[in-house]
Formats: structure tokens, C-alpha cells, sequence
């Protein structure tokens, strides 16, 4: 099933429409984004195939669980996991999973997947998280050694730890010495 409706989305963001058949275990990829991302455009025996190929290691088992969650009844499950194998590199997705059609025994025959690149978030998270995180070694370095040394050495751990090109971090302590780092 080509699902060309969706490939102006594909060409302005990396969000994508799947498109799931639970009778056929097949998922069907646009082909403009299964181009685009070096995929093809069916996996048969969904989720293994899937699962098993492009997913990370670490994120397999619960990605099949999702499946099974499907399976037995439940119409609408989220999941978050790490893509590889793509031709810009690994990339966090967030899917939404949404039956549309079911069996008379409430089970799934189809449905539809919308999966978010989510990597960007994923950064910007991890990089609150660090920043937290500093914060406090910082402020217990402070107690025990309070000065401009102090501070700078916070910032050099904490600027290990920056990916972005857009951060500013300014860390004083309680007589105002400050320390500055613009990544």
C-alpha cells in the first residue's frame, strides 16, 4: 500500500505514517521516507523483522512487548526507542500506535503507527538532566572549597557533557565569583 497522501509530511518533518496489518504481521512503509531513510517499504512478520533489524539492542524486547500489548486487545499503546541503521544515524522515535480495525473478538486486524523523531528532545532532556546534575556537585564543591577554582572545574566537567552549540552557563558562588562557559 503506497500511502502518498503523506509523503508532503515526509518532505517537511520527520514524522511518518505507518500503516500495520496484525492478519498479515506486515508493516508498510511509505516508500519517500523508506528511501529516504535507506528502509524498505514492508517488514513481514512484524514486530520480529523489524524489531531484530533496526532497532537498538536495548530497546527490542520492549518494542516486541508493545506488540504483544496490541495482541491481546489493547487499541492505543506509545513507545519510545532508538532507530539505527539510517542514513543520517541513530535517531530516537516516540511511535503511537492506534487500532483502527478489529476482529469480532475485540482483536486488532489493523492499524496505524505514528512515529515522531524525537531525538532533538532526547538531547535537550539529557542535557537539563546533566545540568541537574552539576548543579549539585557544583553546590557541594562550593560548600567545601568556595571559590573561582571551584567553579571552573565544575564547568569543565559540565562542558563534557554539553552536545548543544547553543548553551551559555554562568555559575557563581555566594560572593559573587563567577565562572562563565559559552559552548
Amino acid at each position: 500500500m503506497e500511502l502518498k497522501e503523506h509523503d508532503i509530511m515526509i518532505k517537511s518533518t520527520n514524522d511518518m505514517i505507518f500503516y500495520l496489518d496484525f492478519r498479515s504481521k506486515t508493516l508498510t512503509i511509505p516508500k519517500s521516507f523508506a528511501k529516504m531513510y535507506n528502509l524498505e517499504s514492508e517488514y513481514l512478520n512484524m514486530p520480529i523483522s523489524f524489531a531484530y533489524k533496526l532497532i537498538d539492542r536495548k530497546y527490542v524486547a520492549q518494542y516486541i512487548n508493545i506488540y504483544n500489548k496490541l495482541y491481546s486487545g489493547e487499541k492505543q499503546v506509545n513507545i519510545e526507542y532508538l532507530l539505527k541503521n539510517n542514513i543520517s544515524g541513530s535517531e530516537w522515535r516516540r511511535d503511537e500506535i492506534y487500532v483502527q480495525e478489529v476482529d469480532e473478538n475485540g482483536l486488532p486486524l489493523t492499524a496505524i503507527i505514528y512515529s515522531k523523531d524525537i531525538t532533538q528532545e532526547k538531547k535537550n532532556t539529557s542535557t537539563i538532566n546533566y545540568l541537574e546534575f552539576f548543579y549539585i556537585i557544583q553546590n557541594l564543591l562550593l560548600k567545601s572549597y568556595s571559590d573561582y577554582n571551584c567553579l571552573n572545574k565544575s564547568l569543565t566537567l559540565l562542558a563534557k557533557y554539553i552536545k548543544s552549540e547553543q548553551v551559555f552557563i554562568a555559575l557563581y558562588d555566594e560572593k559573587g565569583l563567577g565562572a562563565s562557559f559559552n559552548s
